[in-house]
């Protein structure tokens, strides 16, 4: 689980295999894209999560995914997958 509060996406390392599920605690609508901002790479798209929504996404391959808020372009995060 990695919880989308106070405009900040987290930074975490999980196995392959596993389900992350974002949960945006914010006010604010935001999203949890793959893709170095402000380009989405395809891999994944939450689409608008408004506040208590979740979206989950199973990680299947090993690397390293950045990912940020498509609409505040200034969040960011990356999920290393071993």
């Amino acid at each position: 689980a990695s919880n989308i509060q106070n405009f900040t996406l987290e930074t975490f390392t999980v196995n392959i295999g596993t389900t992350v599920t974002w949960t945006n605690l914010d006010a604010a609508a935001h999203t949890s894209s793959s893709g170095v901002s402000p380009t989405t790479d395809g891999e994944w798209a939450s689409g608008f999560l408004s506040q208590n929504e979740k979206f989950g996404f199973t990680f299947s391959l090993q690397g390293v995914f950045p990912y940020f808020c498509e609409i505040h372009h200034g969040m960011t995060g990356t999920v290393t997958v071993e």
